[in-house]
């Protein structure tokens, strides 16, 4: 994060890839997996869009075959992200689906909690009101339930702009 912060993305790169190499000597694959995830991440902040793809795409591969859901759920989230910056939103959600299906198998609650809030915006901008409204409605209750107001007030706001998309101002102005 702090090289990101900085712009340091060439460094950033250098020190990932050597991160990786360590990891495949040391055969630890996990961290292995790690690496190709963050070296993903970079490349999109780079603009590297290719390049991004191809290592998420091997960490997803690599962490299916060693069958870590979790390295799995992050790897598809992170396509999933970049599905969304490209507007392909059919395909994010396609992601995302299979990232809150591991995550509830895992019973990982914050990854099902960011999951639900990324689906319901999802929805969203491909105009399935309804869809959102569940996706959003189900992280309510669950942010409700575990009492985390600072999360809440980003699942009203995403509520708000639900509703104002349907123009339906009384609701919005509710969820605001």
């Amino acid at each position: 994060p702090f090289w990101r912060a900085r712009g340091r993305y060439e460094r950033l790169e250098k020190l990932l890839l050597q991160a990786r190499v360590a990891a495949e000597s040391m055969k630890d694959a996990n961290s292995a997996i790690a690496t190709l995830l963050n070296l993903g991440q970079l490349a999109g902040n780079q603009g590297n869009q290719q390049q991004q793809l191809e290592y998420l795409q091997a960490g997803l591969l690599q962490a299916e075959n060693l069958v870590n859901e979790e390295l799995i759920a992050k790897a598809l989230g992170s396509l999933g992200v970049m599905a969304v910056s490209q507007g392909d939103y059919r395909r994010a959600e396609a992601y995302f689906r299979r990232c809150l299906d591991l995550s509830r198998a895992l019973k990982h609650t914050v990854f099902i909690n960011n999951t639900l809030l990324v689906l319901g915006v999802v929805a969203e901008k491909r105009g399935d009101f309804a869809q959102a409204e569940r996706y959003l409605r189900e992280v309510e209750a669950r942010i409700r339930e575990a009492n985390i107001p600072q999360f809440l007030s980003m699942i009203l706001v995403n509520l708000g702009t639900t509703a104002l998309a349907q123009a339906d101002y009384e609701a919005a102005e509710a969820r605001f």
